[in-house]
């Protein structure tokens, strides 16, 4: 089992071969579906330290291949504020693109909306944009 906790109290995310990627939230196991709002709260401080800082010390490679990065993308940009947004632009931008067709919907809304989005966050968006 791998086990890496979370800034925030009684969050943990966990890694067991039979099961996968999992949230644990006050040792209550509650899964990686971000229907549940606690589940998509609990990833934004994960997104905030990054997946390299996240995996740095995860050696077993079933575990890295498996890690859910569509998740944490999908988190911040669900969230919808700038900063969140910036984060997961940012993972994005370190991720493999393949089969995330589903984010030119939310990269365009960024591109799109200069009153909430800085001119960089949405250059940037416009970048992953033509990378899809």
């Amino acid at each position: 089992m791998i086990s890496i906790k979370s800034p925030a109290y009684g969050v943990t995310l966990e890694y067991l071969p039979e099961i996968g990627w999992t949230i644990v939230l006050k040792g209550e196991s509650v899964g990686m579906s971000l229907s549940d709002h606690r589940v998509l709260l609990s990833l934004l401080p994960f997104l905030e330290i990054g997946k390299d800082a996240i995996l740095s010390d995860v050696t077993y490679s079933k575990a890295i291949e498996e890690f859910p990065d569509d998740l944490f993308i999908k988190a911040g940009l669900e969230h919808g504020s700038g900063s969140w947004s910036k984060f997961s632009i940012d993972w994005l931008e370190k991720s493999d693109i393949r089969g995330m067709s589903w984010l030119i919907p939310y990269l365009q809304s960024i591109v799109s909306n200069r009153k909430k989005y800085t001119q960089s966050l949405r250059h940037r968006a416009r970048t992953q944009l033509n990378r899809i």
